[in-house]
């Protein structure tokens, strides 16, 4: 069952969406759990966020939360990314749906951002740290 979900976490304009969602949650009510990835071009954490924002009330805040999450997930891949002073104090704070900077980073695989968070000094939070779809991202990306 595909939610498809950009990683921003806003919902498509397909008409679907809210009925999806509900389905979802009654699944889950159910017992129903995440099998593994069908495609490896997804990546190992865009299910568990899918599933995470399926279970999101209310609209995506991360913006408002986290401007440096907001900026990594509307970065383009190609484009210079830098981190500014104002940024510093939000390196490592979580959001409710895209959680730290740091795990934003590898949600939309993006190694040269992922680089300049880690010489700034971002980190994943212990949860983000045990969660073992993380933990392969971040065994993928290149240091």
């Amino acid at each position: 069952f595909n939610l498809n979900v950009p990683p921003d976490g806003t919902p498509p304009n397909d008409g679907l969406f809210d009925g999806k969602v509900r389905l979802i949650r009654a699944l889950v009510a159910h017992g129903a759990k995440l099998g593994a990835p069908t495609s490896e071009a997804l990546g190992d954490m865009v299910p568990e966020f899918r599933l995470k924002r399926a279970m999101m009330d209310g609209p995506v805040t991360t913006q408002t939360e986290n401007p440096l999450v907001w900026k990594i997930l509307e970065h383009k891949a190609g484009t210079p990314f830098t981190i500014e002073k104002d940024d510093l104090p939000l390196l490592n704070k979580p959001t409710e749906l895209h959680g730290t900077p740091l795990n934003a980073v590898l949600l939309v695989y993006a190694p040269d951002v992922f680089i300049q968070l880690a010489n700034a000094g971002a980190h994943l939070t212990k949860e983000e740290e045990a969660d073992p779809a993380t933990a392969a991202a971040l065994q993928k990306m290149p240091r």
